[in-house]
């Protein structure tokens, strides 16, 4: 089986390079190999729910939220930069004095770029390149000594004003710093009457929910789905000051969400997945709703013009209509 960057990130280990120890893992997947490294010494943190759950079922310990020192922390590399920044300084400051940081990457997301960075305030120990992978490691100096670069890099992940908006957000979500164009032609395209109990699926951080909160006010419940659990936190704080009856789920969609409990349901689907395009995941959020829409319930939805949709729409539901399109995206209205 080819190798990962999950299981790329064990290789010291697997080599006798360092002694695997009580470790945490940042931002990583499951592995067979990560498991046979550091067995139960190994604890996850996770906010994207698929992922969360493959750890899960793998045995390993995980949570959504890391906390205390460890004596090795693990570090794999995203293709967002600010986030990786944020990340790797948080993983250092999860360090014991004199604990060990590893770090991996994909040479593709720039994984030299990142080890230079730190060369220029902590001294790097070692480094391994394998399967278009690059893994590299330094330790903790001791207690107060630790170079302002790190506290800087932290607060890449604090909560930043998106330009024009009232909304906050931060790098590492879909769309952190802007309106997702097809996001915004979806809500210039919504039809008048959305009511009753609503459904966002593939929620992020509140621009939909936010949006049909301040122009529908028949709403009566209005439930956001959202797989990765630093957007959903913050549409949490985005949808704060409406007020109104919301509830937010930790949730891999394509897992379903209940059946026949709403009158509608709104999505930009997502369809990419590890950087590749994906259909399959967006035809599973649009069967996921069709399952729970009411009779006579509506599904909005957005998507790119090349997207196929319309076959998995007119198998799912009795009418299928184009609401609106553009050069890039499409709007369509389904009624079960």
């Amino acid at each position: 089986m080819p190798q990962t960057v999950y299981d790329v990130i064990a290789l010291p280990f697997e080599e006798g390079l360092l002694e695997a120890r009580p470790a945490f893992l940042l931002r990583g997947d499951f592995s067979p190999v990560l498991r046979h490294s550091f067995g139960a010494q190994l604890v996850a943190e996770q906010t994207y729910r698929p992922a969360y759950e493959r750890l899960e079922a793998g045995g390993l310990p995980v949570t959504a939220h890391l906390e205390g020192s460890y004596d090795v922390g693990l570090c794999v590399l995203t293709p967002h930069r600010q986030e990786n920044y944020a990340n790797l300084a948080r993983a250092y400051r999860h360090l014991a004095p004199g604990g060990t940081l590893v770090c991996a990457g994909q040479n593709t997301i720039g994984a030299a770029t990142y080890e230079r960075a730190i060369a220029a305030i902590a001294a790097i120990e070692g480094q391994l390149s394998k399967a278009k992978c690059r893994v590299f490691w330094l330790r903790r100096g001791p207690a107060g000594a630790d170079h302002p670069q790190w506290r800087e890099w932290l607060s890449l992940a604090d909560p930043q004003p998106i330009a024009g908006t009232p909304f906050v957000s931060r790098p590492g979500v879909f769309s952190w710093n802007r309106i997702d164009p097809g996001s915004q032609f979806l809500l210039d395209s919504l039809p008048p009457g959305i009511d009753g109990a609503v459904a966002d699926l593939g929620a992020g951080w509140g621009f939909l929910a936010a949006s049909l909160l301040q122009r529908y006010d028949r709403i009566r419940q209005l439930d956001l789905f959202e797989a990765e659990k630093l957007a959903l936190d913050l549409a949490e704080v985005n949808l704060a000051p409406f007020g109104r009856s919301v509830g937010y789920h930790w949730s891999d969609v394509r897992a379903g969400i209940g059946r026949g409990k709403y009158d509608w349901v709104v999505t930009n689907p997502p369809f990419h997945k590890e950087g590749e395009q994906d259909i399959d995941l967006g035809v599973a959020f649009l069967t996921v709703a069709a399952e729970a829409l009411r009779g006579g319930g509506r599904l909005v939805c957005v998507a790119n013009r090349h997207l196929p949709y319309e076959r998995t729409l007119r198998t799912a539901f009795s009418e299928v209509s184009l609401l609106a399109e553009n050069r890039s995206f499409k709007v369509l209205l389904a009624r079960k």
